[in-house]
């Protein structure tokens, strides 16, 4: 009777998940080129695949398309996923839909796993269901879990690891902790910020040593000394290995392209924190989840506080230790909340605590969702109004006048009109870009003949979109007299590639006009030949 359950419950949450996938239109947007919204990130991820594919599987050399101040050789978190990808593009051809459902396929493996784990804690199908469905409609992972960056691979091996240390500590076997221990060193990785249950099983482990465990209703874990002892060692010191070899990688290859270091809400000034501190309440916030979900998440805590006592021993420590890192990461990082959501991702391994607290608490209760009719009717309308929001945020980043994002009643104005622009603004610069790269090709230009690609205000969106080495200039930088003059990188160029005809009636164009021999033109780009040096 049990296996039936499961069985219905497994094939109730597949279709489900098959259902989001149309109603998400990933269906649609499975092959789409990096996408506008935070389209920097994207197109580092994937200039770093593309140069494996190209330029040799040496997984310890990554290199963009971007040359920076010498090779184009920069690092941050260990490009697992991005070398991976390489190799499926090796065997069955370039795609960035191949990328996209690699990241999903993590995404969704993560999500089945934390069911089962939920499912057999809780014993509770639709509590389950419920409280995984938050991950699946969350504006923010909806959209970057079918993406290119680690972030959601980096999460979605943190909760693996969670839901392992859990089996560990509930069925008083050992290999479930080494899983454990292994699926965390992958998460810390693929994301330093998700190291944080390596940090919860170190402290486990001393806990189990020290014997203090036992005064805090924690059961064994590890259940001896040298070999876990070993395996924590070994996954510590492949996670500080990989981030001191980036830091010198970086620093050879003279690269300050990746983050490698803290953005501290310290170092700004109260003007910019109270900036960051609206952007994050009215704009970030929402993407990380709605706002009736938000209030949800906090009354859900105020819930567990109440009754933390009911808590086993591995609950209480996970959540004060998750707890501390979500309020330090947000101080940590306060900097890049002007702008940066995905930032929040490494944040969500908190609301997957709160399940399990809840999930005991209600557990504890004799609580069973499923046996409320009236329940599972609010849980299927909160589950669908989270779903049509989700999808109304992705379809209005990435598909122009979707008809879901005009109905919507959730959306605001606001957000319908900023993305709109978004939308229009980058038809005007970026979209002639995504296929341009054949005329390269045709007309002789190869992928390492360095290019000058102006305006670009980063350093890789246009050179992975032409599959073309070389360095970019922001519109600003151009229109300066010393944009030609002082970057001696720049006489190493042999093409200019303009991608605003606007930026003809710069300075900067006027001071090399004279030196340009025009290749090829279409709508607002246009290819040129750099007859000497500037």
């Amino acid at each position: 009777m049990k296996n039936k359950q499961y069985y219905i419950s497994y094939s109730f949450l597949s279709a489900f998940v098959v259902l989001l996938f149309f109603v998400y239109a990933y269906n649609l947007t499975v092959n789409y080129r990096p996408s506008f919204f935070h389209q920097w990130r994207q197109s580092d991820c994937l200039s770093i695949a593309t140069n494996y594919l190209h330029e040799g599987m040496h997984f310890l050399e990554p290199k963009t398309h971007w040359q920076g101040n010498g090779d184009g050789g920069a690092v941050s978190e260990m490009p697992l996923i991005n070398y991976s990808v390489a190799y499926l593009w090796k065997l069955f051809g370039k795609s960035e839909g191949i990328y996209r459902m690699f990241n999903y396929i993590i995404f969704i493996t993560g999500i089945f796993i934390l069911f089962k784990s939920l499912l057999r804690r809780t014993n509770d199908t639709w509590l389950s269901f419920f409280l995984v469905s938050l991950l699946l409609t969350s504006p923010l992972l909806v959209y970057y879990s079918f993406n290119f960056l680690s972030d959601v691979p980096a999460l979605i091996m943190a909760v693996i690891s969670f839901c392992f240390l859990l089996k560990a500590h509930d069925d008083d076997k050992k290999w479930p902790a080494y899983v454990a221990v292994l699926t965390g060193t992958l998460a810390a990785l693929l994301k330093a910020s998700d190291g944080i249950l390596i940090v919860l099983m170190v402290l486990l482990f001393l806990l189990e040593i020290t014997g203090l465990n036992k005064k805090m209703g924690i059961r064994p874990i590890f259940k001896s000394l040298w070999l876990p002892l070993l395996f924590l060692l070994i996954s510590v010191f492949c996670i500080l290995s990989w981030y001191s070899f980036a830091k010198d990688y970086n620093a050879i290859h003279k690269s300050e392209l990746f983050l490698v270091g803290i953005l501290p809400i310290w170092e700004m000034d109260s003007s910019a924190i109270l900036a960051n501190l609206t952007s994050l309440l009215s704009d970030k916030f929402s993407i990380f989840h709605n706002r009736p979900m938000l209030f949800l998440f906090f009354m859900v805590n105020v819930y567990i506080w109440f009754h933390f006592r009911s808590l086993d021993g591995i609950l209480k420590l996970s959540y004060c230790l998750t707890g501390v890192f979500f309020i330090t990461y947000i101080l940590l990082f306060f900097k890049v909340f002007d702008n940066h959501d995905y930032y929040l991702i490494n944040l969500m391994i908190f609301p997957v605590i709160n399940f399990y607290c809840v999930g005991q608490i209600l557990q504890k209760k004799k609580y069973k969702m499923g046996l409320n009719k009236w329940m599972i009717t609010a849980v299927l309308l909160v589950v669908l109004f989270n779903g049509l929001y989700a999808s109304a945020i992705y379809r209005s980043r990435t598909i122009k006048g979707d008809p879901l994002c005009y109905w919507y009643p959730f959306l605001t104005h606001i957000e319908k009109d900023i993305t709109e622009y978004q939308i229009w603004t980058y038809e005007q610069s970026m979209s002639a870009m995504e296929l341009v790269e054949p005329k390269f090709r045709e007309l002789g230009i190869s992928r390492n003949d360095l290019v000058l690609s102006v305006p670009d205000f980063s350093p890789n969106n246009s050179l992975y979109l032409y599959d073309q080495k070389g360095y970019t200039v922001s519109y600003g930088d151009f229109c300066k007299d010393t944009a030609w003059k002082k970057p001696a990188r720049y006489k190493l160029c042999k093409y200019l590639i303009i991608n605003d005809t606007t930026v003809k009636q710069s300075k900067g164009f006027s001071l090399i006009k004279d030196d340009l021999s025009l290749l090829y033109t279409q709508h607002h780009l246009e290819i040129y030949k750099l007859a000497k040096t500037p």
